[in-house]
């Protein structure tokens, strides 16, 4: 079904109308110049000149494979879906099977809004996959959102839409547009601009995102002024949202590479110095806070992708209550899928809640969704997709209602009407939002807050176990570290949980500690071996800098023998189950049950993110077992053994030593283990021997003695230890 373009109004770029006109009546040798101009342009990825050079010069590569492919390829790059489709199925004409041409005609009438045709050729595409293919899971789930999309267009359009303002968007990045609540018709927004190629199209999207303004004058759109130079620095700004009605702005700074900081700014003067404050509220940027909306000055509502969550991003909650903000609690599973909920909106009523969801109900990528909060069942609705044309079939983003509920801004990708990377819209409403009519003194929401405290009320109520002595007692909970890079010891929440820890082993001086790295790296197996036990020893040396003696500290590392979570669902990475296993276990041992009560606590997975088999570090169920050692080095071994997929592999150091021992599977009989030892020599695979362990205590031949009566398999080993004069 072809999209209702006249639901959109767009006005049209004066460079495209000469860019279409330019190949009219072109003799053989400038159609011939147009189309080395092309091939010239597509290697450098000029691909906006590249587009209008190949638009010109049609006729001189209309039975060329290669150069319609690259055609089409530059015309998809720049938006142009329709010349884009135009070479696609000339190319399908002539050879169907052509290199990734179903995945490229798929996906542009996917973007174009042509659902039906996008399901027949995702189908072509999906057939020359195997079913474990990565793309071919992703095929799988936009055949599913395609389906969703070809229902939602087919109802009455949700609104009309248009870009906001004239000049505002470009063939570059224009995003998170935030209308003023002080001043109708004016609007704030960040875009990244190389002012060099704002009509060129050259060097797209690079640089810093400055925040820009733009408003209306008389029903006329004034030329879009950047805010004052120690607001729009040489790093990306971004405004999230507004308070104390409107003349504070709440605005994110950071590098590209993050992490991003959240400050707040009075509008002062522009000539004067701006003394900008960071936001005192309960995000933390470092572990994945990010898109607030503030409801009263006294209600956050947050996306992050901190751990804990459904999906990849959440929807979290905060109140202000007596000057100070409440632990931030997750929406739900009413709210929360296992994909990505972001960039909320909380209407005024303080109950109905926009937010941007990639969920299989939407078009493609984010659709924008709506849910209400009912306070007589204190719950959310099931969210609705509010439809074509605010939703699209690309990522639709930072949606805002303007203060008369009769418009709301967003932004969008969207293929079909974009002129850049991202642009900026405006969404017109036949008639007012009756979310946005009215002002309450306060939002039912206020009950999500009673309900969490009512949970604690009752996780707190469960007595620990009791101890002998009533002497004071240091109970202390200890949860996983995680990590994102080699700067986990800086990161907030890491802090809290090291604090804890040092307290506990500064008091108990017997107490030992076990350090398990888990690392989910996109790198080979060995190499992310490796890397769990480095992140185990920086944690272990940070702790001996703090007085804490090295020899109480055992690293182990376990790369990602050990997964919690799933790491990818439904053929898409699952970066909340990726975030889970990237994590830093502590265990604490020999404690004085007299000074300290330790309880570890391990995170809480999400159904659908529970991987068939859960395996533990340390499994009480099984008091011993056997392993191979696979070899020691000074570093990273390379070893044929060293493969996630065959079975747990963990690496470990003793203090007293310079290399590092490694070690492969869990065998709870000693032929087993022997099999398998023998096995891999005949295969070709060299091994150091077999070890057993019996909890913390590698097993000697004198220990063994102590514990044949209660295993009496252990004999088998100890009689290998005498063949092998060990």
């Amino acid at each position: 079904m072809a999209r209702p373009v006249i639901r959109i109004l767009y006005r049209i770029s004066p460079i495209f109308v000469f860019c279409l006109g330019i190949g009219i009546n072109l003799s053989a040798q400038e159609l011939r110049k147009e189309f080395k101009a092309a091939q010239r342009n597509y290697h450098r990825e000029n691909y906006l000149q590249a587009s209008v050079n190949f638009e010109a010069a049609w006729g001189t590569y209309s039975n060329d494979k290669e150069w319609l492919y690259k055609a089409g390829i530059s015309h998809w790059e720049v938006n142009r879906l329709t010349e884009a489709i135009k070479c696609f199925e000339r190319l399908n004409q002539l050879d169907p099977d052509y290199k990734e041409l179903q995945w490229y005609l798929a996906r542009c009438y996917h973007q174009n809004h042509q659902f039906y045709e996008a399901l027949k050729t995702y189908k072509k595409a999906l057939k020359s996959l195997t079913r474990t293919e990565a793309r071919a899971q992703w095929i799988r789930n936009e055949l599913m959102r395609c389906y969703s999309g070809h229902q939602l267009i087919r109802k009455d359009p949700a609104a009309i839409l248009e870009p906001l303002g004239v000049g505002i968007n470009s063939f570059q990045d224009e995003f998170a547009v935030c209308p003023s609540i002080q001043f109708d018709g004016k609007y704030y927004f960040s875009a990244r601009r190389n002012e060099r190629s704002l009509v060129s199209g050259e060097n797209q999207s690079q640089g810093q995102a400055d925040i820009y303004v733009s408003e209306q004058n008389e029903g006329l759109w004034q030329q879009p002024r950047r805010l004052h130079t120690e607001i729009s620095s040489p790093q990306d700004e971004q405004v999230l949202d507004f308070c104390q009605n409107g003349s504070v702005m709440i605005f994110l700074r950071g590098w590209k590479e993050g992490p991003y900081k959240i400050f707040t700014d009075t509008f002062g003067n522009g000539t004067e110095h701006i003394n900008y404050h960071p936001f005192e509220g309960p995000l933390m940027p470092s572990i994945g806070d990010q898109a607030l909306t503030i409801f009263q000055d006294s209600i956050l509502i947050f996306a992050s992708s901190r751990t804990g969550g459904y999906g990849a991003y959440d929807l979290y909650i905060s109140f202000l209550r007596n000057g100070n903000w409440t632990e931030p609690a997750n929406l739900g599973p009413d709210v929360n899928s296992i994909y990505n909920e972001n960039y909320p909106f909380l209407a005024k009523d303080g109950r109905t809640l926009y937010f941007s969801s990639d969920r299989l109900e939407s078009m493609g990528g984010y659709d924008l969704f709506r849910t209400v909060f009912k306070a007589e069942a204190t719950k959310w609705t099931v969210p609705e997709n509010v439809g074509w044309p605010i939703s699209s079939a690309g990522n639709d983003t930072h949606f805002k209602l303007t203060q008369d509920g009769l418009a709301a801004v967003l932004t969008s990708d969207r293929k079909s009407f974009s002129l850049g990377k991202r642009d900026v819209y405006l969404a017109y409403f036949t008639e007012s939002l009756r979310e946005q009519e009215q002002s309450p003194e306060g939002s039912p929401l206020g009950m999500v807050l009673e309900k969490v405290a009512e949970q604690n009320a009752v996780e707190s109520s469960v007595e620990p176990p009791k101890i002998a002595q009533p002497l004071p007692i240091n109970r202390i909970q200890l949860e996983p570290l995680y990590h994102r890079n080699e700067r986990f010891l800086e990161e907030p929440p890491n802090k809290k949980i090291i604090s804890t820890l040092l307290e506990c082993l500064q008091r108990d001086t017997a107490a030992q500690l076990e350090i398990i790295g888990h690392s989910y790296q996109d790198s080979k197996d060995p190499l992310n071996l490796y890397y769990s036990i480095k992140l185990a020893e920086q944690l272990k040396h940070y702790l001996s800098e703090h007085s804490i003696d090295s020899r109480r500290i055992h690293c182990v590392g376990a790369g990602a023998s050990f997964p919690v979570a799933r790491n990818a669902l439904y053929g898409n990475r699952a970066e909340a189950g990726i975030r889970l296993n990237q994590r830093i276990e502590l265990r604490i041992k020999n404690e004085n049950p007299k000074l300290t009560y330790v309880s570890i606590t391990m995170p809480v997975v999400n159904e659908a993110l529970k991987p068939d088999t859960l395996l533990s570090y340390v499994n009480k169920d099984i008091p011993y077992y056997y392993t191979l050692e696979l070899g020691k080095s000074a570093s990273v071994l390379n070893h044929p053994m060293i493969d996630f997929s065959k079975g747990i592999v963990v690496v470990e150091r003793d203090d007293d030593a310079s290399t590092y021992r490694y070690y492969f599977g869990r065998y709870t009989r000693f032929d087993d283990a022997q099999q398998a030892l023998r096995k891999g020599e005949l295969q070709g695979i060299s091994f150091s021997g077999i070890h057993a362990r019996l909890g913390d205590e590698w097993l000697t031949r004198d220990a063994i003695i102590d514990h044949v009566v209660d295993f009496p398999d252990l004999i088998k080993y100890l009689d290998y230890l005498k063949r092998e004069n060990r």
